[in-house]
């Protein structure tokens, strides 16, 4: 899912168009939706809620939810401890494009590379261990990888867009089992007792799908983008999902609207909170032929980038991904990552600041972050030792 948003920014004039002609049947369109001769503009208005329509709106300049303050001076403080990766070196530390990260307690991290079709095995220190999967669509092999998990009993388990997940054990290394699912998942999560799929276009409707261990499908929920057309619909909806195993809460966020919501494991909508900063994308829809088109807003546009539960706490880090005029003609990821933290609980959070990089996991006191350029490489960075009354 990681690599789709950094494919959105690849042209420095319009950086995608995606098309889709539909046969028989059009589209109906709300009169207030259809602007300027039949172009729509997206995200709507209507998609982003007023400040009273939501529990928090949190934002750079504050307020900043009290229990969070302790944390988000600790990540402000983390500090690089080790990089793995190299332009040019042993195969093993060359990457071809890092799509998700995954770590364990004893700081073993893994490492997804949907170029190479492979999941590469570190330990604490930087050294490779061993690798998981290869490229096809049998036992053990990825077609198209899009996330990764480690759950309670270290299974390696490997999201596939091929309506699939592989999970791998650590005494079998490069022999896989395979979940079949009935949707393709665009990114995955694990509470304590459940995985969470999120996939667009389920004809059981929902965005979030709830499965038990085995890969069984049990239920759906979440409500997707519900303006324009079908792909406008669907392409709108997709986004990033995680989940708490201390309190098997789940948190979705879009990729284009500033919009998060905290459900609770039942799929019931505990919160629903947004980030005042955001740039949102310039989306146009052709109304007769549903064409979409992506562009900056005046320049600078933002894109929704990861969730991660940090932890030992309960809240999440939740991430922005800015581009400028400066950094498209640069060819770069981004110009800066907007770093934010939510509670699970209730929604409110506050701002950590724009020096860390993409992170994609945060467990026992060390942050795991990616880069794609100026070539992949992972980053890991250690958290300062919390600080407790009275010690």
């Amino acid at each position: 899912m990681k690599s789709l948003i950094l494919s959105i920014f690849s042209s420095t004039a319009i950086l995608v168009a995606v098309a889709a002609v539909f046969s028989g049947c059009m589209d109906s369109y709300e009169s207030e939706d259809v602007v300027d001769r039949g172009v729509i503009r997206h995200p709507t208005a209507e998609s982003i809620p007023d400040a009273d329509q939501v529990a928090h709106v949190i934002s750079e300049a504050g307020p900043v939810d009290q229990g969070a303050k302790p944390l988000i001076d600790r990540l402000s403080r983390s500090a690089e401890v080790l990089v793995v990766g190299v332009l040019e070196g042993e195969v093993h530390e060359m990457f071809g494009q890092i799509e998700d990260l995954a770590a364990d307690t004893e700081g073993n991290f893994y490492v997804l590379d949907d170029r190479n079709y492979v999941v590469r095995v570190f330990d604490s220190s930087g050294e490779f261990v061993r690798h998981h999967g290869a490229p096809g669509e049998g036992p053990g092999e990825f077609r198209a990888p899009s996330a990764l998990e480690i759950d309670g009993t270290n299974r390696l388990l490997v999201a596939d867009r091929i309506r699939r997940i592989t999970a791998f054990s650590r005494e079998n290394a490069n022999v896989g089992t395979t979940l079949a699912l009935q949707d393709s998942p665009l990114d995955l999560c694990l509470s304590a007792s459940r995985m969470y799929i999120h996939a667009t276009g389920s004809e059981r409707g929902g965005i979030v799908h709830a499965l038990d261990t085995t890969g069984a499908y049990l239920d759906s929920f979440g409500s997707g983008y519900q303006f324009g057309g079908a792909m406008a619909r669907e392409d709108l909806s997709r986004g990033s999902l995680t989940c708490s195993q201390r309190t098997d809460d789940v948190v979705f966020t879009f990729r284009y609207v500033p919009l998060m919501r905290g459900y609770s494991s039942q799929g019931e909508i505990k919160w629903t909170s947004s980030l005042s900063d955001f740039n949102p994308m310039r989306i146009t829809e052709d109304a007769s032929t549903h064409m979409l088109t992506y562009s900056g807003n005046e320049g600078v546009s933002d894109v929704m980038h990861h969730l991660t539960v940090i932890d030992g706490t309960d809240y999440v880090l939740v991430q922005v991904l800015r581009r400028t005029p400066e950094s498209i003609q640069e060819r770069k990821e981004y110009a800066q990552i907007l770093t934010y933290v939510v509670h699970l609980e209730t929604g409110a959070g506050g701002y950590v600041g724009n020096e860390l990089p993409p992170v994609y996991a945060v467990v026992a006191g060390r942050l795991y972050a990616a880069v794609n350029w100026p070539y992949p490489q992972v980053l890991v960075y250690e958290l300062p030792p919390e600080i407790r009354p009275g010690v």
